[in-house]
């Protein structure tokens, strides 16, 4: 299983950008705060880890994997969630790709 180091480091590096600096001025965010997250030494928030996944041109969910399963159990320790209260969740934060997986 790639690390979330790999996996960044992979993806981007596919895509032509061999620097995390050319990479990080891409997508218009600090040099420091990319390479901390690339580096897992910093959790990102939801909206800088949707700025890089789109400037990957992947899903949230296709680079940051983890984010679904603590953002579902976030949000169930919260409130305990309805099936539909939590297709509602899912669909608002990560798309309509997760919603069919939930009525599996």
């Amino acid at each position: 299983m790639q690390t979330k180091r790999d996996k960044l480091l992979n993806v981007r590096q596919s895509i032509g950008y061999k620097s995390a600096l050319r990479f990080s001025q891409h997508i218009d965010l600090p040099y420091g705060t990319y390479i901390s997250i690339e580096n897992g030494s910093y959790n990102p928030s939801n909206e800088l880890k949707q700025k890089i996944a789109t400037g990957l041109g992947k899903t949230m969910e296709e680079i940051f994997p983890d984010n679904v399963v603590s953002e579902v159990a976030e949000c169930r320790l919260v409130k305990k969630l309805t099936k539909k209260e939590l297709e509602i969740f899912l669909t608002k934060q990560f798309g309509s790709k997760l919603q069919s997986k939930v009525n599996q």
